[in-house]
């Protein structure tokens, strides 16, 4: 009962590891389909970057030497939309990356010139650091997405795969215990058969020992009265058959001869009773045919109940040893079985601990390569609305420069015709 209550708890386990397994699946196709996107989105702001650099390297062809020739003039440019811009971006949606762009961008414009270097090859080169920055981003967390889809994948395979083992497992431990409770039956069953040969065995044991004794015993007397009626028999026959002629020719002589002397008659003398003896000896011949008789019927009996004795003892012995034959072969079945049984224990137990190890990989793979503060519609809103702003500071910046170029360019034409004006007068 506890190893079934253990099974039902680890089949349990499993399922919901599945569960767990199938919703981390799912968030991370979906985890996939927005990095594509947060991909695509930083593409688009890496073009828009190395658009606006290209826009500054087309400005700073005529501005550069306008911008060696005045300082003064950057102070006010320094304060321009461009800046202001680029913070109220940074601001609006909290980067920190475009706020030190914005302030970066600020001092270059502020101080560069006054140290006679090209404010807008300073300025293109924040946004080739900036380009770089979020190339290298990219490049990591395009590597983190590969290694998370890598992870994922092979861990929710090997989740999956033993799942299917404890599964197997469960099946083969069910399928081993149903045979071996099987098989034990049948060893009961056939104990009890057994025990029933061996208790019939006994039972024939007993009867015949019984029945032999009484046997002998019959056997004994039966032989010691024969014996008896024999040895009358020959005394009887000794003295009636052989000396009943001789002893009457006898006794006609000397009737004879006392007629021929003419003596006085002589005692009368014994004469042997051969009709009685005859009758004796005639009744102890049936006395002794009855015992003869009944001595043979006796060991003819005796010699059936052995012969049925044996058959049945040699039919009870065959049965015995092929139980116990069949008895020994199960018994091993089962010990094999139970080996089985324990082996294949012992191997799910490995297998759960590996599943709950992977399980716990899992988590640490859900959390770290799905669980994100922002969703993508929010980074593509907010990057969306960071390239818009980075461009219009662009167009701004662009539009400024020009402007303060032209105003340059004008002052400086108004000084040669004033000089002209003043040679003519002269």
């Amino acid at each position: 009962a506890e190893a079934e209550g253990d099974l039902q708890v680890a089949i349990k386990n499993i399922k919901r590891s599945g569960e767990e397994l199938k919703t981390v699946q799912s968030t991370c196709i979906k985890t996939a389909s927005d990095h594509e996107k947060s991909v695509a989105g930083r593409k688009a702001e890496l073009k828009a970057l190395k658009t606006a650099m290209e826009i500054l390297e087309e400005s700073s062809g005529g501005a550069a030497s306008f911008f060696q020739v005045s300082a003064t003039g950057m102070t006010s440019f320094s304060r321009s939309q461009v800046v202001t811009s680029v913070k109220q971006l940074a601001k609006k949606h909290h980067s920190a990356a475009l706020a030190q762009l914005a302030s970066s961008i600020a001092s270059v414009l502020k101080h560069g010139a006054s140290s006679g270097a090209d404010p807008f090859a300073k300025v293109k080169s924040l946004i080739k650091d900036m380009i770089s920055k979020l190339e290298k981003e990219g490049l990591a967390e395009a590597k983190e997405k590969a290694y998370c889809d890598a992870e994922m994948k092979r861990s929710g395979l090997k989740h999956e795969d033993l799942a299917d083992d404890i599964e197997t497992m469960d099946a083969r431990i069910d399928s081993a215990a149903s045979q071996a409770a099987n098989i034990k039956d049948e060893i009961k069953k056939l104990e009890a058969e057994l025990s029933a040969v061996a208790k019939e065995q006994a039972g024939l044991d007993g009867i015949r020992a019984e029945t032999h004794a009484d046997y002998e015993k019959e056997k004994k007397d039966l032989k010691e009265g024969l014996h008896g009626v024999r040895q009358a028999l020959d005394v009887l026959r000794d003295y009636y058959g052989s000396s009943g002629g001789a002893a009457a020719a006898m006794l006609q002589k000397d009737s004879d001869f006392d007629a021929f002397v003419q003596q006085p008659a002589p005692p009368k003398k014994h004469s042997k009773a051969e009709n009685a003896g005859n009758s004796v000896i005639g009744f102890l011949e049936d006395i002794e045919s009855e015992f003869a008789d009944k001595l043979a019927k006796l060991e003819s009996g005796e010699a059936d109940a052995q012969s049925a004795y044996n058959k049945m003892t040699t039919e009870n012995t065959v049965l015995k040893e092929g139980t116990e034959q069949e008895i020994k072969h199960d018994v091993q079945a089962a010990k094999g079985l139970d080996t089985t049984m324990a082996e294949l224990n012992s191997d799910e137990d490995n297998a759960e601990q590996e599943l709950s190890a992977v399980d716990k990989y899992l988590a640490r793979l859900k959390s770290r390569c799905i669980a994100k503060p922002e969703s993508y519609k929010e980074r593509a809103g907010r990057r969306k609305a960071e390239i818009k702003g980075l461009k219009e500071a662009l167009v701004i910046l662009k539009g400024e420069a020009a402007a303060f170029l032209q105003r340059h360019r004008s002052r400086a034409s108004l000084r040669g015709h004033g000089a002209l004006d003043l040679s003519a007068a002269h």
